[in-house]
């Protein structure tokens, strides 16, 4: 039973076992169940367990033959296996590797480790430990890779050129100094990086990723389910980027930046205060451990984030209401449902609803089983849409809604079940069909028009039927005009 080494396998290569020998592997997996994989060092193979015994398989990769004990330079090894493999797949076995030069991955080659627990290259050199230039369809998977800026400078994967499709997987990077993994202006066209950890070195903190731009066309790399320990990510006029479920102290932009999406991140600064710079930018459900500035002359969407603490703040600094914004206040537990403090909706000047309570509490909003949406506040103030002048004001702990044009005020639709119209008098009297009416409507009525000889008005109701206008002495017909307001019990 031959089986190659990929998808036909069900499972990922950086999740096979490594063994040494033989006796290791019998000790090990005394009863291995059918399918079961192991890679046996020495008898530099794949075996797989059927039936009860070990077959050895082809591996539709090329193995790493190498000391890979930590100590020994493996560097000529890694590149006569990736030169066998002439754009294929490189398998590297348990161990550490060591590195005494770059080494530049060709195009369609997988570099795949027995896992990031398992399978460690160490830099032992100044410089980029992989280089990636102008190769489509890299990958790097289940690797450690150990930078060591303890002693020596350097970034860990560089991609330069056009490089289409780069991707990064199940990767553990420690100790660049320059950045973990870096993308040139133009470079890593759809990229695709996940379950990535850069963990700190010798320093204080350090730059995980680095778009080295700027971008002049949008490259849609995508981040997902990447976390960077006291580490940030730097863009420099990066140009179509997604973070989704990721992890920094900080991202850095700048104004040539845009259409960068950061979906469910965290920015872990540690109450410094950050920026977001940059055009077209979405920043969505995520939290952040310092206050936040939206930088002049952005432009974005800032939805549903939150601020760890009260103390923090958020400002937006913009030109114009470039952006719209829907943000939970400091302070805020995670637990309780989203509140609403200033909120910008539509285009870059549009109208702007200022949500929140006055008095520094923020009481829950919850939907119901009607589909209706509770919020508690003090005070709504809507604006015009240049934002500087003041339209209407509904003050809810006093219940007085108060108009700031002259001219303005309340419109109300009239027709069919309406509650503002008009009736004629017919001999004194006249019945209005209208279902909206309850046992609390008042009807307030005024003479439109003389007709006959005029009455004292009075009103019946027949709750979600009609209501009944009538004049004394039984001659008015005259035209009344009427309005219907709920009482509230």
């Amino acid at each position: 039973m031959t089986t190659p080494v990929g998808g036909a396998l069900g499972f990922a290569l950086d999740s096979i076992p490594t063994v040494g020998t033989t006796a290791e592997r019998n000790a090990r997996y005394p009863a291995p169940p059918d399918g079961f994989k192991v890679f046996n060092r020495e008898v530099g193979a794949f075996q797989l367990a059927s039936n009860g015994t070990w077959e050895t398989e082809g591996t539709g990769a090329v193995i790493v033959h190498a000391t890979a004990n930590g100590t020994s330079d493996d560097t000529s090894a890694i590149m006569a296996a990736i030169t066998a493999a002439n754009g294929g797949v490189v398998y590297f076995p348990d161990g550490t590797y060591g590195v005494t030069s770059s080494i530049a991955v060709p195009a369609g080659t997988r570099l795949v480790g027995a896992g990031p627990t398992r399978c460690a290259i160490r830099k032992n050199f100044n410089g980029s430990l992989f280089t990636v230039t102008g190769a489509n369809y890299v990958e790097l998977s289940g690797l450690f890779l150990d930078g060591r800026d303890s002693t020596y400078t350097g970034s860990g994967i560089v991609v330069t050129g056009s490089s289409l499709r780069p991707r990064i997987t199940n990767v553990v990077t420690e100790g660049f100094s320059v950045s973990h993994i870096q993308f040139g202006a133009d470079a890593g066209s759809q990229a695709m990086v996940s379950d990535w950890y850069a963990r700190l070195g010798a320093g204080s903190s350090f730059r995980a990723l680095w778009i080295n731009g700027p971008d002049t066309v949008g490259q849609f790399r995508m981040f997902v389910n990447c976390v960077a320990g006291l580490g940030y990510h730097d863009l420099d006029g990066a140009l179509d980027t997604q973070f989704t479920n990721c992890a920094a102290l900080r991202w850095e932009t700048d104004a040539a930046v845009g259409i960068c999406s950061m979906l469910g991140c965290i920015w872990a600064n540690l109450g410094t205060a950050m920026t977001l710079n940059g055009t077209t930018m979405t920043v969505i459900g995520c939290r952040f451990a310092g206050s936040v500035t939206l930088a002049a002359g952005s432009s974005g969407t800032f939805i549903g984030n939150v601020l760890d603490d009260v103390s923090y703040t958020l400002t937006n600094a913009a030109a114009t209401a470039a952006w719209q914004v829907l943000h939970r206040p400091s302070g805020t537990a995670l637990g309780v449902a989203t509140y609403l403090t200033t909120a910008q909706f539509g285009p870059s000047a549009a109208t702007t609803v200022l949500l929140g309570a006055s008095s520094g509490t923020y009481p829950s909003m919850a939907g119901n089983n009607t589909g209706e949406l509770i919020q508690q506040m003090d005070l709504l103030r809507l604006f015009d849409k240049a934002g500087a002048n003041e339209r209407l004001r509904l003050d809810l702990s006093t219940g007085l809604l108060s108009f700031f044009t002259a001219g303005g005020g309340l419109a109300i639709k009239t027709g069919s079940n309406a509650r503002l119209g008009t009736a004629t008098l017919v001999g004194g009297t006249v019945v209005v069909a209208n279902t909206s009416v309850t046992v609390n409507t008042k009807v307030f009525l005024t003479r439109a028009t003389t007709g006959g000889t005029p009455g004292h008005l009075s009103y019946t109701v027949s709750a979600g039927v009609s209501f009944t206008i009538t004049a004394t002495g039984g001659a008015d017909t005259s035209t009344i005009n009427w309005e219907l307001v709920e009482g509230i019990p």
